[in-house]
């Protein structure tokens, strides 16, 4: 399987007194009322360095979980890291979206792998997959 691993996404979290996200980690309103993201902030969420070592074993087990659950084109999988570095699923979410907040759209990837481009390429595969 030809596969390509993005970069990964981490979030502010801290064994003391912030354990986990919440929604306000998430979402906030705004003045007039409306939603908006957060997470995108580059304080609450920022890109990992690709050679943190942490990103192999991430995106390993990443594989791993995309296969056993018979991914075709996409998968997204959140992940806890434990002190000696060691990924522990969460979820996953099988779904993908190229809207401008979307993860894919944040990641910061190179010229090659701009959201156009991903999506151009799902559609063809589904496309070579299926039939038009």
């Amino acid at each position: 399987m030809n596969s390509l691993g993005l970069p990964l996404e981490e979030y502010l979290v801290n064994p003391h007194d912030h354990r986990i996200r919440n929604y306000e980690d998430k979402l906030k309103r705004t003045e007039d009322g409306d939603l908006s993201l957060t997470a995108k902030d580059g304080v609450k969420a920022w890109m990992l360095d690709p050679r943190d070592p942490v990103t192999k074993p991430v995106q390993e087990v990443a594989k791993r979980c995309h296969q056993a659950l018979g991914c075709r084109h996409y998968s997204l999988f959140d992940f806890r890291i434990d002190p000696q570095g060691q990924p522990w699923f969460l979820e996953a979410g099988l779904y993908c979206s190229f809207s401008p907040k979307s993860v894919i759209a944040s990641i910061r990837v190179d010229a090659w792998y701009y959201p156009g481009h991903l999506s151009f390429k799902s559609v063809r595969a589904t496309f070579t997959a299926y039939g038009s």
